[in-house]
């Protein structure tokens, strides 16, 4: 029987997919299948099977198991996440990005803001590396928030475009950017926080790092299907070019191991980027 409490659809930028139950049994998944992936901040067994054209059994161990079918824009619930962990965070989350890849559409590990000027700069690094706190400081110097922690870009026309709808799962309801900001926004420069024993300096990367950062920063949806690896080298592919050509800029960021004087760190990294 159906769980009154599951949604009967789950959406993000535009894509609606249906949501529905079916659990009837399923063959165990082979175990050659099984790839290990980051999903929501845990390591994680991740398996696809592929069943047609656009469509996927996706087994996600303790998140659950699900049919991603694109072309009926529907997907079902075979098996839910184990319990304390949201099935609307797990549909919202690697569900739906894997949905949005397919569609050209896709997010970054990062976080970004919008400077007083109008520029979107976009911040990634390892958990831990000081990402929230550098927005959190660029938001009391008068920036706005573009995302939080998964940033969706889409390519129009050559330029990388931030999507600020993609619902951010650690920010309230209220916090959300996609309530105050256009639908889409040019996104100016990425950087690479990594934390030194020394001063905040910026270093320019060229078109073959941006790739390999862009590969790396993306969220995986690649382990999913074959047809996912395309579309993720596809994307780091234009990444890269929007460097080449100068419509995006990329690089690495120091930012410095100060215990004592941990918002003047901050504030000399955004002094940096402030030009």
């Amino acid at each position: 029987m159906r769980d009154e409490r599951l949604p009967d659809r789950c959406t993000a930028l535009g894509l609606t997919l249906a949501v529905q139950v079916d659990d009837s049994w399923l063959p165990p998944v082979p175990e050659a299948a099984w790839r290990v992936a980051e999903l929501m901040e845990r390591p994680t067994r991740v398996a696809v099977l592929p069943l047609a054209p656009g469509r996927h059994r996706l087994a996600l161990d303790c998140f659950g198991d699900y049919t991603v079918d694109l072309p009926a824009a529907s997907v079902t619930v075979h098996q839910p996440p184990a319990p304390g962990i949201s099935l609307a965070e797990v549909l919202e989350g690697p569900i739906l990005l894997h949905a949005l890849a397919a569609h050209g559409v896709h997010a970054l590990h990062a976080s970004a803001m919008q400077r007083p000027d109008g520029a979107v700069i976009a911040f990634t690094a390892d958990s831990g590396t000081g990402k929230s706190s550098l927005a959190a400081r660029a938001q009391a110097r008068g920036w706005t928030r573009v995302a939080d922690d998964l940033l969706a870009l889409r390519v129009d026309a050559d330029q990388l475009v931030a999507l600020p709808g993609l619902r951010q799962p650690k920010l309230t309801e209220a916090e959300q950017p996609g309530k105050l900001l256009p639908a889409a926004l040019p996104l100016t420069r990425l950087y690479a926080l990594r934390r030194v024993d020394g001063t905040a300096r910026v270093q320019q990367l060229d078109g073959a790092a941006a790739f390999r950062l862009a590969l790396s920063a993306t969220i995986a949806t690649r382990v999913y299907a074959p047809e996912s690896l395309a579309a993720h080298l596809s994307f780091a592919a234009q990444f890269a070019d929007a460097v080449r050509r100068g419509a995006l800029r990329v690089a690495t960021v120091d930012l410095p191991e100060s215990p004592g004087n941990i918002a003047g760190a901050l504030d000399a990294v955004l002094e940096l980027l402030d030009g």
